[in-house]
């Protein structure tokens, strides 16, 4: 047998259909995968995820194998996430599904990562299956996106809630080590679950730095000022929080701009949608190629997701660092997963839920020259932290985790 033959294969097991445009998995995986491969750590890079269905909209049909790069296997489960099945089918169904890869691919001492959210663990890896891939000796890791199931509580009630919570539990039991995005993710799983700590490392995204080079500079005196805000247009993120904000500025040079899609088509939203405050326009999701010239046209860009108080965490989302590698002003809700990339100053955080704050911050940006220059050098800070969380250094970090499961 080879050297390379010798190496362990990784295996990615994600509760997703992997469409382009779906969200935080299809971007982590877009720079993760091949970054990894050309890494030749692996025999094999094996990712099981949910079919998409038809069209070029799927990520897999997208992502090219770079030369000389480990090779790359994508197992579409026979299932999609909005089919006709209830949510506890499709999880059975899907966990089936990852099983025969397994045991049709893996051998001893392969690695697997089941990556997702908190609320989706139940779905992977949970009791008979995850004792017979240990029986196997396949290394289990548990890479945590978010930790929330605050709204599976109010959805669906404290009973199934309770549930979820436990069945989570056997997952990081089972696992040789969790990865947490972020470290708010890592405190709350280390406050859930306290015998965790010892195999729990923190990592968070990555933001692909080329992508973001050639911007202009940032130019604060420019009139209208451009406000940017990025992500779905609902309440949890922050939405009607910048409508507000819009309205608040009616008597002030500046031109709102929110991208994103509405999951939630509420009266609220379409009364928006249909007046919005004039100032303010709505415009389609950005695709990732849009990203950098989108954020690089304004001259500040609100992060208002709001905190999960308690109930949960976000970690470090993608637009968390794309606003910080376009090099714009950054003002955001002072909450943990904003204060653990903008709390030293990288940005302004104000009080979550003031938008007085926000509406003072923009007046105080325009009609203050000496306060537009602060703004502009923290901004240039954030820029200088942005290489800190590429992706070359999020696959550094990946590696460095599961060197000891390997060796």
């Amino acid at each position: 047998m080879s050297a390379a033959e010798r190496r362990p294969a990784l295996f990615l097991l994600l509760y997703s259909e992997l469409l382009v445009y779906e969200g935080g998995r299809t971007t982590w995986l877009a720079y993760f995968l091949p970054r990894i491969a050309q890494r030749e750590r692996f025999r094999e890079i094996h990712v099981i995820h949910m079919d998409p269905g038809g069209g070029d909209d799927a990520l897999p049909r997208r992502i090219e194998r770079p030369p000389g790069a480990s090779p790359q296997r994508f197992h579409a489960a026979p299932l999609r996430l909005h089919g006709s099945e209830r949510a506890p089918q499709r999880f059975a169904s899907f966990t089936r599904a990852a099983l025969r890869v397994l045991r049709r691919e893996a051998r001893a001492g392969d690695l697997l990562v089941a990556v997702g959210a908190h609320g989706e663990l139940p779905a992977t890896l949970l009791g008979p299956a995850l004792q017979r891939l240990r029986r196997r000796r396949i290394k289990v890791v548990t890479w945590l996106r978010e930790a929330s199931l605050g709204q599976v509580r109010a959805r669906r009630g404290r009973l199934v809630y309770s549930a979820l919570n436990a069945l989570n539990g056997l997952q990081l039991l089972g696992s040789q080590l969790v990865i947490a995005n972020g470290s708010d993710t890592a405190a709350h799983v280390s406050q859930r679950f306290p015998w965790v700590a010892g195999r729990l490392v923190t990592i968070p995204n990555g933001v692909d730095m080329a992508r973001f080079a050639g911007l202009p500079p940032l130019d604060l005196s420019a009139r209208p000022l451009r406000l940017g805000f990025c992500g779905r247009l609902i309440e949890v993120k922050g939405f009607f929080d910048f409508v507000a904000l819009a309205r608040s500025l009616s008597d002030v040079p500046v031109e709102l701009f929110a991208w994103g899609p509405s999951s939630e088509r509420t009266p609220a939203f379409e009364e928006v949608r249909r007046a919005p405050p004039p100032r303010l326009t709505l415009r389609p999701p950005l695709q990732p190629d849009q990203v950098p010239a989108a954020l690089g046209s304004c001259g500040l860009v609100f992060l208002l997701s709001r905190s999960l108080q308690g109930e949960g965490a976000g970690g470090v989302s993608h637009s968390t660092l794309e606003a910080l590698a376009a090099g714009r002003v950054v003002v955001a809700w002072d909450s943990p997963h904003h204060r653990q990339v903008y709390g030293d100053g990288a940005g302004v955080l104000v009080r979550e839920g003031d938008v007085g704050a926000l509406e003072r911050v923009v007046r105080r940006c325009v009609a203050e020259p000496a306060y537009a220059r602060e703004l502009a050098e923290r901004a240039r800070r954030g820029a200088a932290l942005a290489s800190d969380y590429s992706c070359e250094r999020h696959v550094e970090r990946f590696l460095e985790a599961i060197e000891p499961l390997l060796s």
